[in-house]
């Protein structure tokens, strides 16, 4: 065999290689752009603890939210500056559960009913007093009771 013969097989599987992975580029690429845009005026489907959205509890908190990740039970909004501090926490349980009261020092929290589970509002103080807390954790529970009532 000569060795012009291998120099041009190896060009051949070369540019096999470089052409699939070009393809796999061009597919990972057309499927990201398919991908829906994360939009933060709706709720994420499928998380349980997901009832308000990032635009209505920064509408509350008067600053851009943005909702951790989570397992679904318990969702953690966090300012989206970082040179802001505002914390919110929205959890779901079954409306048979007591409630979990989560660290606090302040009126009871804001619940919301919806189907089958109990929606309960923590707000942090962030600096402000507390019936600012309490103000934003019941803003935040009507807008729940308010899909409630549109549905019915």
């Amino acid at each position: 065999m000569s060795p012009f013969l291998q120099d041009e097989s190896l060009e051949k599987l070369d540019f096999a290689r470089a052409s699939v992975a070009l393809l796999l580029l061009v597919g990972l690429f057309a499927l990201l752009a398919m991908m829906p845009k994360r939009d933060p005026t709706k709720v994420v489907a499928g998380i349980p603890c997901s009832i308000v959205s990032e635009s209505q509890v920064g509408d509350v908190f008067g600053m851009r939210m943005r909702l951790m990740p989570t397992e679904g039970t318990i969702c953690h909004y966090v300012a989206a500056n970082t040179s802001q501090q505002a914390d919110l926490f929205v959890i779901a349980t079954s409306s048979d559960e007591p409630s979990t009261a989560v660290l606090r020092v302040k009126p009871a929290p804001a619940f919301a009913h919806r189907g089958s589970l109990k929606y309960e509002f923590v707000a942090m103080p962030d600096g402000v007093d507390a019936a600012t807390v309490v103000s934003r954790e019941r803003r935040l529970a009507s807008f729940v009771m308010r899909k409630e009532l549109a549905k019915q």
